[in-house]
Formats: C-alpha cells, structure tokens, sequence
C-alpha cells in the first residue's frame, strides 16, 4: 500500500495503455506542456512502452496510437523501461504480430521481388492497413532493437517471437530482417 500512496496519475500514460485516439493523445501531451511524452512512470516507462504492452492496444488501435506516440516522441523507441526493456520486446510480448507485408530495410527503402508470373511485387506496409504497425513503426525508430536481448529473457526478438503460440509470421519476418542472428 505504501508503495501506491507514491504513484502518480499520468492522464497520457493511461490513455496510452487504454488506446484512446490520436487526438486524445496529442491533447494530452498538449496540455502538459509537451513533457508528457517524454515522462517516465514508476517503471520508468514512456508513454509509447505503455501502449506497446497493453492488452488494449489491439490490431484495429495500434496504428493511430503507436504513430501519435512515435510521431511525438520517436526516441521512445531505445528507451527502456526499469527491468531494461525495450518497446519491441514489449510488444511482441503482448501479442502484437508482424504480417508479411513488413520487410525492414536499414535505408528505409521498399524490397521488390519478382513474382512468378514476371510481374514485380513490393514489399513494405500498405498505410490502409492496420496490421502489424506497432512492431513495424518500432523497428523503423529503433532498428538497433532488432539485434537487442530482452534482458530479462535474455532472447532477441525473432526468438521471442518464436515461443509465442501459433505466430511463425512474426519470427521469419523479424530474422529475415536480422539473418545475422541465426549465425549464432
């Protein structure tokens, strides 16, 4: 109980974890003078490591949410929180899945492979759909994140991803982005 009596309510942090509109957000942050985005709560969480491990935050509000928060405050993505987590792990925790139209390039360039009817198909995330933003946007603010263990799981993205049921999307495309990973 002591602990609680300490806690400070953050109207930003917690319509982040609920996954309110952008425009609430971007209120929010607003009316705080624009420091919201970047405190930290107990857990030294931002606003965006909130969202990223929130239940609430489902496929159908994670691209309004994550782009107002990144679009805010896109260094949010390398910070990590006390137990020195990071958003991606967070997000890939919580359940939130990469589809196949992600490939990560480092010099945020679209990938073309040729299809077998000899046309040509692009790889990258079509902005009309909502899935599989929330990683993507991460791995776009932070692409170091790929490469980095979850320190408490001591697993890497990709592997994280893996012992999560029923999502082998998510693991081929998070090594695909990182194959140096496999090398061991």
């Amino acid at each position: 109980n002591k602990k609680l009596v300490n806690v400070l309510f953050r109207p930003l942090h917690a319509a982040a974890y609920l996954g309110c509109q952008p425009n609430v957000l971007w209120h929010l942050n607003e009316s705080s003078g624009r420091i919201a985005i970047k405190e930290e709560d107990e857990c030294r969480q931002t606003p965006l490591s909130v969202a990223a491990s929130s239940s609430f935050v489902t496929k159908k509000r994670e691209k309004g949410v994550i782009r107002m928060l990144l679009s805010l405050f896109p260094e949010a993505a390398s910070i990590p929180n006390e137990e020195g987590r990071l958003p991606l792990h967070l997000a890939l925790e919580s359940g939130k899945k990469l589809y196949s139209s992600f490939v990560f390039t480092t010099k945020n360039e679209s990938i073309e492979e040729d299809s077998n009817d000899g046309s040509t198909s692009s790889f990258g995330h079509d902005d009309d759909d909502d899935s599989g933003y929330a990683i993507e946007k991460i791995i776009q603010a932070s692409p170091q994140a790929l490469q980095t263990r979850d320190i408490t799981t001591f697993l890497y993205p990709f592997m994280t991803a893996a012992v999560l049921p029923g999502d082998l999307t998510t693991t081929y495309l998070l090594l695909r982005s990182a194959p140096i990973l496999a090398s061991g």
